[in-house]
């Protein structure tokens, strides 16, 4: 057996991230995920060429920002997350919630996590118990900072 067969996939290793968060592929479908090459990462972020999985970001309209985050497939380093240098802090709002419904009513409860992924695992969750909670995810800590 060769070291090259060996090797896992890029598309491996996005479907193992998929399975890992329990997410099947129309939940990929409905948050918009996309396999990146390296080139279409360094493309994205102006920096940092590895094979990714782009997470784009949604309003309170379910409408894509334009801003996205990266899941790295392989770290090189503990970095498992990236986006654009000095593009901020965002939130975000796992696009299935009817958003405009918590806008206008400050009594449902609202549930603030790290991550999109988690934001996302706990709205299908709720969903699934037929629960009025919602939840955003904040970027990593790193995003926080100057």
């Amino acid at each position: 057996m060769s070291f090259s067969s060996m090797m896992i996939s890029p598309r491996d290793l996005y479907e193992q991230e998929l399975k890992k968060r329990a997410l099947t592929h129309e939940d990929a479908q409905v948050l918009g995920l996309q396999l990146l090459s390296r080139e279409e990462t360094k493309q994205l972020l102006g920096h940092t060429s590895e094979d990714a999985i782009k997470i784009p970001y949604f309003d309170t309209n379910r409408q894509e920002t334009g801003f996205a985050r990266v899941r790295i497939l392989v770290p090189k380093t503990k970095m498992k997350y990236s986006q654009r240098r000095s593009s901020g802090a965002h939130i975000y709002f796992p696009p299935t919630v009817n958003w405009q419904s918590y806008l206008k009513d400050a009594s449902k409860p609202l549930i603030i996590t790290e991550g999109e992924f988690k934001s996302y695992a706990i709205v299908k969750a709720i969903a699934n118990e037929g629960l009025t909670h919602a939840a955003i995810g904040l970027a990593g800590v790193t995003s926080w900072g100057n």
